[in-house]
Parts: C-alpha cells; structure tokens; sequence
C-alpha cells in the first residue's frame, strides 16, 4: 500500500523545520519497508488543486492522491510541539487516512518527547538534542504504523481523570456512532492550541471501534464549502449544518483554558480545557467534562512521574475524560 506523505503541519504556527521533519518520517518509513508515493507526485496533485492545507485532506483531494498519484493511504502528520533550545522538545500527532473519496481514517497516534523525560542515573539520560527526539519520534510512529494500532499502553492514572463529567444515559443510539471533532476554543491569542487538542480528541475516540471519526480536512473543508464561522464556541445552527453535510451522530467540541508546554519548573507542564458533546439528532449535550492537571502533580520521590510534554500531558487528560465515559456508560 504506498503511502503518500504530506508535509508536516505545524500546528502552533513556531516556524518549525517542516522539510526536516518531513524527511525524518519518510526515512523512517521506508526503513520499516513501507513504499511511498514519490513527494513531486504528492505535490502535482495538491497543486492541480491549488490546496495549501496539509493539516487536512477533504474527500476529492484523497480520491485524487488515490487515483492520480497511486496512493493507498494518506498520512497526515501534525507538529503539535517542537523547540531546539536547552531543552528541546518534539511532538507528533499522526493518523493514516484512506486515499478513496470517504477519507477514512485507518490509524492514528502520537509521541512526544522532552530532553528531561528521563534523566536516568546521574543525569545520564539528558543531553538529547531535537534531531535525536525526532528520530525516536518518527521511528516510534512508523513501528506503530507497521502494527497497524497505536503503540500506547499507558495506563491513565487518577491524577488525569477528569475534575468534572456529567453524562446523560444513551437513548437509541446506533451501534457504530459517527463523531465530527470541531476545532476548540481558546481564551489565549493562539488558535492552534484548539487544533492541538481537538487532534487529541480524534486521535483516542478513533481507537474506540464504537466510533466513526470524520477526518479533520473533511470537516474543514465542509466548514468552508458552507461559509460557517466558529467565533465564540459551536452553536446548534452549526451542528445542524454538521449534521447535515456529514451525517453525523455526534458533534465534539470545547474550549482549552490554560496551556504551558515548558516542562521545567514546578506546575509545568499544565493543561486545561472544557469538552462537550452534543447529539446532532437531538440538539442535546450529551455528556460535557472539565479537565486540568499539572505534570508534576501527586509527585513525591524523585520526580520519576513527572510527565514533561504538555501535548502528552493534554493526550493523558483526554484518555482520562473517555475512560470515565466508559464508566459511566459501559
């Protein structure tokens, strides 16, 4: 199955090396025996198409990378954090989707990695530079890809749990429910952190075989095709638009409240944010949570709990709020 690779998105619009962290991928790729769609061909199509999204790809645009450029599968990468100083940092957020006019997502995961994640003995462990987390990075996505599901086994401790859900029971729901997750909200300048954590959404709903999850460009571009605009949080006039377009079950969306990715002082890295979900046949919410912790919280001996990436950080507390879902309705 070639895969055909877009370029890497940069989430948080930093300025990050794209091509650099494009090329980590492909090579980690094609040393896990994957064929992959020569990038000049990738290109062609998305320019024949005047596309400059790569966050993304809409129904024609993965029927064309499919038809036209020979691709299988789409994999559609997103720089969620990424710093080359001291302390460097590197996160993905990657996911496969289907190269047919239904864009369907195959896989997705994450990684993410801090040089003080694991200090070891004596400091042993540190002196990490962004190439070297980059390449376990990029190694650890395509050995998840090669598996076929996400290598993720870590278990959501009750630090991560949500501080709030409220869940109404189901009523006459299908057995397989179709999510559209919207862009959150956030109440500091920087838009890309609603799109880091409504990734996040997609990434842990599409491990649940109970869901269908709308790719993310598919969404965006039935948002554009319809001229909505979400300026202050998803109204009912959007859902039934959503709902409409994409023939959705359910609609996920929120707001995140409070970021710091740093990771190197007490009470850093946090995260924090609001979700809800809304039946789109009914106009009801039908369970809404509130979430925030710090990575260092409940710590006492040697810190070697400490999680020091604010995007694994966000990926924890989002596990935590579907674990609790799945408690309240098993």
């Amino acid at each position: 199955m070639p895969i055909a690779l877009l370029p890497a998105s940069d989430t948080l619009n930093a300025g990050v090396p794209v091509d650099r962290i494009t090329d980590a991928l492909a090579a980690a790729l094609v040393a896990r025996g994957f064929a992959l769609v020569p990038a000049e061909r990738v290109q062609a199509v998305l320019r024949a198409r005047r596309e400059r999204s790569v966050s993304g790809v809409s129904g024609p645009i993965a029927a064309a990378l499919g038809t036209e450029a020979g691709a299988g599968a789409i994999l559609v990468t997103a720089v969620d954090d990424w710093h080359e100083g001291e302390m460097p940092r590197v996160a993905l957020t990657a996911r496969l989707v289907g190269a047919t006019p239904e864009a369907p997502i195959l896989w997705a995961d994450g990684t993410a990695h801090h040089a003080l994640e694991k200090p070891g003995a004596f400091g042993l462990g540190l002196g990490k530079n962004a190439d070297d987390l980059l390449a376990m990075a990029a190694e650890e996505l395509a050995v998840s890809i090669a598996r076929g599901r996400p290598s993720s086994s870590r278990k959501v401790e009750k630090r991560f749990l949500p501080r709030s859900l409220a869940a109404t029971a189901p009523r006459d729901v299908p057995a397989r429910r179709r999510v559209a997750v919207l862009p959150f909200f956030t109440d500091g300048p920087d838009r890309g952190l609603g799109d880091l954590l409504a990734l996040q959404f997609v990434r842990h709903l599409s491990e649940d075989p109970a869901y269908e999850i709308v790719e993310p460009g598919v969404v965006r571009q039935a948002l554009l095709d319809t001229r909505v605009i979400q300026e202050d949080g998803v109204s009912l006039a959007q859902v039934d638009t959503v709902r409409a377009l994409l023939d959705v079950d359910i609609v996920v969306s929120g707001r995140i409240t409070q970021y710091d990715p740093l990771g190197l002082s007490p009470g850093s890295p946090s995260s924090g944010f609001s979700a809800r979900a809304i039946d789109a046949r009914t106009r009801r919410v039908v369970w809404s949570s509130f979430s925030y912790a710090a990575g260092d919280d409940g710590l006492r001996w040697f810190d070697t709990r400490w999680v020091r990436s604010g995007v694994l950080l966000t990926s924890d507390l989002v596990r935590g709020v579907l674990v609790q879902l799945e408690k309240a309705h098993p």
